[in-house]
């Protein structure tokens, strides 16, 4: 199964879990980038391809909700997380 449908569903959660929200998203060299913002309200999810590499669609949404994404950036802010495969973590050196 090809990225872009495991993409579709990252995609899908980050707009249903930040209902209102503006999301830009692009490919970086590791990963992929989700820039949430809303009003004065901004979130940066990393996700690392290794993440989508080792899930399917199916595993890719249950691991998110596992994971807990949606809490954990809405408690960090604007500090960045970083989604990999083992779990989301803080991500301080993203600029």
């Amino acid at each position: 199964m090809g990225n872009e449908k495991k993409l579709d569903v990252i995609r899908n959660y980050i707009s249903a879990q930040f209902a209102g929200f503006v999301v830009d998203s692009w490919e970086e060299l590791d990963r992929y980038r989700y820039e949430l913002r809303k009003d004065n309200c901004r979130h940066l999810i990393l996700v690392l391809k290794e993440f989508l590499d080792a899930f399917d669609a199916q595993e890719i949404q249950i691991q998110l909700a596992n994971y807990n994404v949606a809490m954990i950036a809405r408690s960090l802010g604007d500090l960045p997380i970083l989604v990999t495969t083992s779990g989301c973590i803080f991500d301080r050196d993203t600029t």
